[in-house]
């Protein structure tokens, strides 16, 4: 296997496809004005309502500070909701928003159209086997860090 090759496609993957996905959205009509990834908190908590940000921390894999922060960006832009558990009241539950429900959905569409055209000339077959490629470079990407992450916290 040659490593630098596939080293060097997947930085020039990554590349491509941020460029392509920021000239796909400046051409999409709509008030995309958000970052990038608050969509996908968007996304997560729409499709898990009541979840709390520890939860939400996980379904991502980040920091509490990075969830700490876009949920407050979230909230000011009223896309989501922080709610008082009834029979909890220690815990506090993440809600979307109707304004923020319509553009998840309309992010949604967007991301459709953009997988649309990268999975163009692609076989059901071989959009199958890249998806189950994808998952499993994922894997592999996501144990390597989560052991690395723990090795640095021992040293501090």
């Amino acid at each position: 296997m040659d490593t630098i090759i596939i080293d060097k496609l997947m930085l020039e993957i990554v590349k491509s496809y941020e460029a392509m996905f920021k000239e796909e959205l400046a051409r999409h009509e709509t008030n995309f004005d958000y970052n990038y990834s608050y969509f996908r908190y968007l996304l997560i908590v729409m499709n898990n309502p009541g979840m709390t940000q520890n939860e939400l921390g996980s379904a991502m894999n980040v920091l509490k500070s990075s969830v700490s922060k876009a949920v407050r960006y979230l909230i000011n832009n009223k896309l989501i909701n922080l709610v008082q558990d009834e029979s909890d009241k220690r815990r506090n539950c993440l809600y979307i928003t109707a304004k923020g429900e319509s553009l998840a959905r309309e992010y949604l569409e967007f991301l459709i159209d953009l997988n649309a055209k990268l999975l163009e000339g692609f076989s059901n077959e071989e959009i199958e086997l890249f998806k189950r490629m994808l998952v499993r470079i994922y894997k592999n990407i996501t144990k390597s860090n989560q052991s690395k992450f723990k090795d640095d916290l021992k040293k501090e």
